[in-house]
């Protein structure tokens, strides 16, 4: 993954596949997922109420969603089997039962983008002292 924190957008690559993730909207954001060709090729929104997300991808809906409070473990499933397991929070372990590196990238994404916003929330109080210096 090559982004920032004030960025909004993500380039990745893993296995040799690359994509790139456009995160638009203010207050309900979505991310655009662009395949190498600059086609776009899927999207995720997020229901920050949830702390979850929705995938649509290959003509798909997928499910991903946290697994504890501490957003160290998230799931994709869609409607009958869980499709990816990923656990850990600067480095970890990821288990799949897909070998589509668009929707392993796309889970990635997703964890990027919650701990991105919690980051930012946590910041915010900061930001008049700050100023203020």
């Amino acid at each position: 993954f090559k982004t920032s924190i004030f960025s909004e957008t993500t380039t990745a690559e893993l296995r040799g596949e690359q994509c790139s993730f456009r995160t638009k909207g203010i207050w309900k954001q979505y991310t655009e997922i662009v395949s190498a060709d600059g086609t776009v090729v899927g999207k995720i929104t997020y229901n920050n109420w949830k702390v979850a997300a929705t995938v649509s991808l290959h003509d798909k809906v997928l499910y991903c969603k946290t697994k504890n409070i501490w957003a160290t473990k998230w799931s994709i499933s869609d409607n009958e089997s869980r499709l990816v397991t990923y656990s850990g929070s600067s480095s970890g372990q990821i288990e799949a039962n897909t070998a589509d590196m668009l929707l392993l990238m796309s889970g990635l994404q997703i964890i990027y983008y919650y701990w991105k916003t919690a980051i930012l929330i946590c910041a915010v109080p900061f930001i008049p002292i700050i100023i203020l210096q």
